[in-house]
């Protein structure tokens, strides 16, 4: 995997070196994994946050659309039960308003 290797590169060009009893490639790998996939979960959970706090309906709009992009280069990223249902209640709000503004 050129991740681990990279990962190992940059150990040791700062002077560290892994235990190869330890740390083998499987486990480099899972310990890589596992960092990620906190980084994304907690990069959703804020983006969930900001979307809260917004000011106005088109700024929590613009966000929503980030969000859904991010999901369709992200499939591991899926909507709890509670955003499915703030999802859809905000699409037919949405819907409403464009009716209402035309």
């Amino acid at each position: 995997n050129a991740l681990v290797e990279k990962v190992r590169a940059t150990a040791s060009e700062n002077g560290y070196t892994f235990d190869s009893e330890h740390f083998t490639d499987k486990k480099l790998r899972d310990r890589i994994r596992c960092f990620f996939k906190t980084h994304l979960q907690n990069a959703k959970k804020r983006l969930f946050t900001m979307k809260k706090h917004l000011d106005s309906p088109d700024q929590r709009q613009q966000l929503m659309q980030l969000i859904h992009k991010s999901r369709g280069s992200c499939p591991e990223l899926t909507y709890s039960d509670d955003e499915q249902q703030q999802h859809r209640s905000s699409e037919v709000v949405g819907r409403k308003r464009r009716v209402l503004s035309l």
